[in-house]
């Protein structure tokens, strides 16, 4: 394929994506004004939201082991087609039951978003230069996230609520662009060649299982909470009894591949713990309305989306380990710097600006990471496991972000604002540690048979720790680290 069709499809990609973030994004804050529309509690409204992100969370899974099944170009058109009559639902809705219906059919739809936005990079991008792909799709998700709650919050004062669904019907006009441009893969019957038939058992225990832990995170309930344990362990046997499991057994085996999933979750507790506790400490210690709040977090988003492809660059010209390192200086700092401005509260007129400044460099870091681990995540997997390894990478990150969103919600009502800050901090260095081991691991021990002084330190930091060797094998005698 050649550069001018990978810049294509990256460029069409980056204008489909918006609408599922901005659907996501904008609906989160009409929730009261449509409870009030009718006649629910705001309780029940949530019910919207909530379901919206179960159904979005265990889709982007299923999508991703379908395209290892079935064209991605098939199946984008199938999620864009099912997100679009969701969305025709959502404006013929008058009521309650019916618009939580549109909702979960949006959710099928969209689900399929997230995963191709990694996915058809991975897949159709070479990896010298994949990583400047994911890039711009993390700089745009990162636009869209920003940008969704002021256009969400202007349509339902000015238009109307349905309108929020309108908005999303505009991912029609690309993706047949988007189809078009996306090359065919070899299929036999309607198949990919070689694809076996996806464990259904399987896919209904880890899909139960993922939902039962959102709902519990979420409704903070201890009963579904061990449902979900249950589910997922069930899984888990299922797993070494398939002749045909739903995520190939092999596919965790891959030390790279787990250190991305892992390195993933413990990037996106830390920058959602940012993300939602930031406008609070602004309005707690500074007592700043919602307009300034905006004012001051706005050149976190923007820097982050202008900087986006500059952190997948890099990734492509000097690796994803210097990425990665660079990404986390920049999200340490900024979260560091961010607990120690809050904790000072309010003693000088610029500090607001400082707290701006803080978010800029965490912002900044978090987009790096995204591309990074993204393309080291894909760089670890077979090529007849890409879908579903994107697909667990997604899905990870979504639980990550629901658990660390609960996490510090609850931090919120019950301690100081700057309780947050400090634990996606310690995310953060924990997150430090597992690199250090892993990096040290892939370039072996010193000279003298030291693991270097920052990598003896995690080492020590972490109770039962134990940093992987260079001798450390994968399967089938493949080296461990890639």
């Amino acid at each position: 394929m050649n550069r001018r069709r990978e810049t294509m499809i990256v460029r069409l990609l980056c204008c489909a994506l918006p609408f599922s973030v901005l659907n996501v994004t904008m609906f989160n804050v009409a929730v009261p004004d449509l409870a009030r529309v009718f006649g629910v509690s705001p309780a029940s409204m949530g019910w919207t939201v909530t379901g919206f992100a179960v159904f979005y969370s265990i889709g982007s899974l299923m999508y991703g082991k379908l395209a290892d099944r079935y064209e991605v170009r098939k199946l984008f058109v199938f999620g864009a087609a099912v997100f679009g009559c969701g969305s025709l639902l959502g404006i013929a809705a008058d009521s309650f039951p019916m618009l939580l219906a549109a909702r979960m059919v949006q959710a099928v739809g969209a689900s399929c978003f997230p995963t191709m936005a990694t996915l058809i990079p991975a897949r159709f991008v070479p990896e010298e230069r994949r990583g400047k792909a994911l890039g711009t799709v993390a700089a745009t998700l990162s636009v869209s996230g920003g940008v969704g709650p002021l256009v969400g919050g202007w349509i339902v004062e000015w238009l109307h609520w349905k309108a929020l669904f309108l908005v999303s019907l505009g991912v029609w006009g690309v993706v047949p662009f988007l189809a078009k441009w996306l090359p065919g893969e070899r299929e036999e019957g309607g198949l990919k060649a070689n694809a076996g038939r996806p464990d259904a058992i399987g896919a209904g225990l880890i899909g139960a299982g993922a939902a039962c832990l959102m709902l519990a995170v979420t409704r903070a309930d201890w009963r579904l909470l061990a449902g979900a344990a249950v589910l997922l362990g069930l899984f888990l046997l299922r797993q070494k009894a398939a002749a045909n499991p739903f995520i190939p057994r092999g596919l965790f085996g891959r030390r790279s591949y787990r250190f991305g999933l892992t390195m993933g979750v413990l990037a996106s507790a830390a920058n959602i713990g940012v993300t939602l506790l930031s406008p609070l400490a602004l309005s707690r210690v500074y007592g700043f309305d919602a307009g300034m709040i905006g004012l001051l977090m706005f050149p976190g988003a923007f820097c982050a989306a202008l900087m986006g492809r500059h952190g997948g660059k890099l990734a492509d010209r000097k690796g994803t380990r210097l990425a990665i390192t660079l990404a986390m200086g920049l999200l340490g700092t900024g979260l560091l710097s961010l607990f120690g401005t809050v904790g000072l509260g309010g003693q000088s007129g610029l500090w607001p600006w400082a707290v701006a400044a803080c978010l800029i460099a965490a912002n900044t870091g978090s987009n790096f990471m995204q591309s990074a681990l993204a393309k080291r995540v894909s760089a670890a997997l077979p090529s007849g496991s890409t879908g579903v390894g994107m697909g667990v990478f997604g899905l990870t990150n979504f639980l990550s972000v629901g658990v660390a969103g609960s996490v510090v919600t609850k931090l919120a009502e019950t301690a100081e604002a700057t309780a947050a800050p400090a634990l996606a901090f310690g995310l953060m260095l924990r997150c430090r540690c597992s690199f250090s081991g892993c990096c040290t691991a892939k370039n072996g021990r010193g000279a003298n048979g030291s693991l270097g002084p920052f990598a003896d330190k995690c080492h020590r930091a972490v109770p039962g720790g134990r940093l992987l060797t260079a001798t450390d094998r994968g399967p089938e005698g493949t080296p461990g680290l890639s």
